[in-house]
């Protein structure tokens, strides 16, 4: 592995940030140019939001993958760790993704969050009417989350890991996770929650992991939380937490080898 000092370090996160940041802010500006022109009387409030994220996110991976090919000599999915992972695995994470939502969900209905559970509930919503349901589902519950874990999963805990123990590696991409998000509550559950997506990726010895349980939380809770509270709906309550704890049951069957081997997540290869 090529040895690494603190400052490189910094600077290639710093790289990567403007890289992904600024994919974001020129698709952002491309749609709205775009709009403009078809739109009379054109507002930065009419802006399509669902089309910037899904051309910035394309954009980033685009440039992510030119960066990662020409400085490090490999892959975007190599780099980041990327590796196969077996099918009831996958059933694990989904089901893990869909019981912390649901828990979630549950969690910020208690009255001790007052005004704070409000806001984010009004957050939410106005996220949820910026368009078409299953747009915003890919948008908010497929690609959001996977350019998240690319970037604090795969380039950021694995770049860390080069000069800090394992531990500082986790905690430092935890926080940085959770200052990705502005409102408060959001801040102290996604800090946990990039403890928990880091750790599966370590576990499996692959983002793929992280990636899934990452999708499973947001979709679960796009599709399905909205559709209970809306419906008020007990039967697909219990139906979706059901469907999470088999899922989970049948991931922790005993298992051969790991496809992964002896493969340490950090290993470089």
């Amino acid at each position: 592995m090529k040895r690494y000092k603190e400052q490189h370090v910094w600077l290639d996160l710093i790289g990567y940030a403007f890289l992904i940041g600024g994919s974001l802010i020129l698709s952002t500006l491309g749609v709205a140019i775009v709009q403009n022109l078809l739109q009379e009387d054109f507002s930065w409030s009419d802006l399509d939001t669902n089309a910037a994220t899904i051309a910035g996110v394309l954009l980033a991976l685009l440039l992510l993958a030119v960066v990662t090919r020409q400085e490090k000599k490999r892959s975007l999915w190599e780099f980041c760790g990327f590796r196969t992972i077996r099918m009831r695995r996958i059933g694990l994470f989904i089901g893990l993704g869909m019981l912390l939502s649901i828990a979630f969900g549950l969690i910020l209905q208690l009255d001790v969050w007052g005004q704070l559970a409000v806001s984010h509930e009004q957050k939410a919503a106005d996220e949820m009417a910026s368009g078409p349901i299953l747009l915003v589902w890919v948008t908010a519950g497929i690609l959001t989350p996977f350019i998240e874990e690319i970037m604090l999963r795969g380039l950021v805990l694995r770049t860390l890991r080069h000069v800090y123990s394992l531990t500082t590696a986790v905690i430092v991409q935890a926080i940085l996770s959770a200052l990705l998000h502005t409102h408060p509550l959001q801040v102290s559950y996604t800090f946990l929650l990039g403890l928990l997506f880091a750790w599966a990726a370590i576990r499996m010895k692959s983002l793929w992991a992280s990636v899934i349980l990452h999708i499973s939380f947001h979709s679960t809770t796009i599709l399905i939380i909205r559709a209970i509270r809306e419906y008020e709906s007990a039967g697909l309550f219990v139906g979706s937490l059901i469907v999470a704890i088999l899922l989970i049951c049948i991931g922790l069957l005993p298992r051969g080898k790991s496809p992964q081997g002896r493969t340490p997540y950090f290993s470089g290869k």
